[in-house]
């Protein structure tokens, strides 16, 4: 074997890492190939040339189905979506209802029913044809005398939770004074979203949607009349 032949052999043959080298004519430039460039060392080796750029719509630039991978030096990364990200996607206003509608009676609980579900907004992420869907996730009440709650449901009335009116609820609250109180909800969503009928994806972080607010009379009452007696109805106020 001649000594050029050697000189080939070994500035082709990998190196310690593994990877495969080769020198030009001058000895003083190194060339990796691209399935190799997540293993380069510059620390050891000196920086690598960088590719040429590829369009990150190239089917070659990427081998899974999330139109969401970004390609960068022939390797994937992958963008997590945060809710700022989501800013387009408005998710529908929730709503707030009270029982009895509009009046209270002091010390006496009033219920309040807050309504929001999980749905789906379409539009664009990034360019690409998205979905996005909410989830409620918390339910923030502030009832206008200087209470708060947080509850993890939005409650229901009287009736569907089979319980006599004016009874208390999870939701439910009790003004100490008489007065005109303005009620407040704000529902927090947590949110997914899913690109070109992928699968879905948790977003980081939340988005929050207020509720047209409530305007409650609470009044003070030594008596309540009732159509019945409570006998021939049990479930009326005072029985």
């Amino acid at each position: 074997m001649t000594v050029a032949a050697l000189l080939l052999l070994a500035a082709s043959a990998p190196n310690d890492d593994g990877l495969s080298a080769s020198t030009n004519e001058g000895g003083d430039s190194v060339v990796i190939s691209d399935s190799e460039r997540a293993d380069w060392n510059p620390a050891e080796s000196g920086p690598p040339p960088s590719p040429p750029p590829r369009d990150i719509n190239d089917p070659n630039c990427y081998d899974d189905p999330d139109p969401m991978r970004v390609c960068r030096d022939d390797y994937h990364v992958t963008a997590p979506v945060t809710a700022r990200d989501i800013a387009a996607f408005t998710p529908d206003r929730p709503a707030a209802a009270s029982e009895p509608r509009t009046w209270a009676i002091v010390r006496t609980p009033a219920n309040f029913v807050g309504d929001a579900s999980r749905h789906v907004e379409t539009g664009e992420l990034l360019d690409q044809p998205a979905e996005v869907r909410f989830e409620p996730a918390a339910y923030y009440w502030s009832y206008g005398d200087g209470t708060e709650r947080t509850t993890r449901a939005g409650g229901a009335t009287w009736d569907a939770l089979d319980r006599p009116d004016f009874s208390e609820t999870p939701t439910s609250h009790e003004y100490a004074r008489s007065g005109t109180y303005t009620v407040r909800l704000v529902v927090e969503y947590s949110a997914e979203y899913r690109v070109a009928g992928a699968g879905w994806v948790p977003v980081i972080g939340t988005v929050r949607s207020a509720a047209p607010p409530l305007q409650l009379r609470v009044a003070s009452v030594d008596t309540v009349l009732v159509d019945r007696d409570c006998r021939e109805n049990p479930r009326g106020p005072g029985c």
